[in-house]
Parts: C-alpha cells; structure tokens; sequence
C-alpha cells in the first residue's frame, strides 16, 4: 500500500531558498544592487529525460556523489516519475501543480 507524506512548510522553504541560490550558481545570473537574483529561462541548460518530455537540469552539485545537490523537474501533464527508490533521503518542491508521492509498505 502506497502512503502519501506530507511536507512541512519549514522544511520546504528551507529547500526553496537552497534552489534559488543554486539557481545563481548555476545559470551565472546577476545580481542587483538589492541582493535579487535574475536571469533568463533560456539561461537553464535543460536536458531533456525521455520521449515523454520529461525535462531535467542539475542546479547545484552533483547528483551522482554524496552531499547537497539540487535538480529541477519538469513534467508534462499527466506523466509522472516511474516507481523508484533511493538510498538518501530526498527533499522536493512543488513550483506548480500536484505531485503525488509514495512509499512501499511492509
């Protein structure tokens, strides 16, 4: 049976600003006087995931070695992630729409 988890607002903010640094680092974007952070969407190196149009981009770090990375997701309506599992924890947020997530039971 398939359990849903909720995300506490702390913890999802605490990632949400991770990201936006990231973002910094990785699309070299410019700050302003002020301290903000722009850039340009054509600045974001997508890759493209497979057929479905599922789209990926590495933000920070390296997601293949221990230690903080962050990765960007996109999909299109109505085509979710295949069943996996990892062996670290993992901490997401949701920019737009609904994303179901689950785990095995016992």
């Amino acid at each position: 049976m398939l359990a849903s988890h909720p995300i506490s607002i702390s913890h999802a903010l605490s990632v949400l600003l991770a990201a936006v640094c990231a973002l910094a680092l990785a699309a070299r974007a410019e700050t302003d006087a002020k301290g903000f952070v722009h850039f340009a969407p054509e600045q974001i190196a997508w890759r493209t995931v497979n057929d479905l149009g599922v789209k990926n981009v590495v933000l920070y770090g390296d997601p293949s070695k221990p230690g903080l990375y962050v990765v960007r997701n996109t999909f299109p309506p109505s085509i979710m992630s295949a069943p996996h599992a990892h062996d670290q924890d993992r901490t997401l947020v949701v920019v737009k729409g609904t994303w179901y997530t689950g785990t095995a039971g016992d």
